[in-house]
Formats: structure tokens, sequence, C-alpha cells
């Protein structure tokens, strides 16, 4: 029968005896510390994350142009004059105009709402579909 705490040949270095780390301190909680949830250490841990700060602010940008596209632009992106054909970019349209004398900002503008809606609606049909097939692998696979 071995010792358990003497450490095998070897190990010296990274096993600490015994009485310099007793168990009883290191498992030991503090009680007094308020109690925090996963979710509350993630929003800490998160709102720190410079990155994560950019990319909501970025996320609730577009969903904001999404929502009110007539605050950035007062143009119709389904009028189109073919005398403005191909013109380059001018005051009020900053991306100029297409081919059939659509302004290209406004039609940008507008579109982020069909962007954004196929985003969102591909991500829904991807959870429930990988949900659904894992769930069906997990019951009959084992």
């Amino acid at each position: 029968m071995t010792d358990i705490t003497k450490p095998l040949p070897g190990q010296e270095r990274y096993v600490a005896p015994l009485d310099e780390t007793p168990l009883q301190t290191v498992d030991t909680v503090d009680e007094s510390a308020p109690a925090t949830s996963m979710w509350a250490d993630a929003w800490r841990t998160l709102r720190k994350n410079p990155l994560f700060i950019i990319s909501g602010v970025l996320i609730v940008f577009i969903v904001f142009v999404a929502l009110f596209p007539g605050v950035f632009t007062k143009n119709d992106p389904n009028y189109c004059n073919l005398d403005n054909s191909l013109e380059p970019a001018g005051p009020g349209h900053p991306f100029g105009y297409d081919l059939q004398g659509c302004d290209v900002y406004s039609r940008v503008i507008y579109g982020t709402r069909t962007s954004l809606s196929v985003g969102i609606l591909t991500t829904i049909i991807v959870v429930a579909v990988g949900t659904l097939i894992g769930a069906i692998a997990g019951f009959f696979g084992g």
C-alpha cells in the first residue's frame, strides 16, 4: 500500500504539502457574499468587453435602420427616373443612381429590413431543424 500524502517520483513540484494547503480552507465557500446567477456573471463579463459593446451598438443601429428607414432617407426606393441613369453620387444621393435611374442609397436603406428578416428567419429555421435532428439522434442514436 502506498502513502497518499507522498507524491510519486517526478511529481514533487506539482503537489503542495498538505499542511500548506489544508482542504478545509480550499473547499470553504464565502457565505457572506451575495449569490449571483450565471446570467449576472455573463453580463458582468460581457459589458467589460469592448468588442461586445461595439457589436451590440452596431446591431441596435441596424435594427433601428430596418424599423425606421424614413429617418435616414426621404427618397422612395421604387421611384426611378431614366434621366438619372448611372449618375454619380451627388447631394442627397451619396451612392448615385443605378442603370434604371433608382437612388441606390434609398434602396440600400430600405433593403436592410429584408436582409435582417432573412437573417433572423434563417437562424430560426436552422435552430428548429437542428433541435429536431439532435432530438431524434439523441432518442434513437444513443
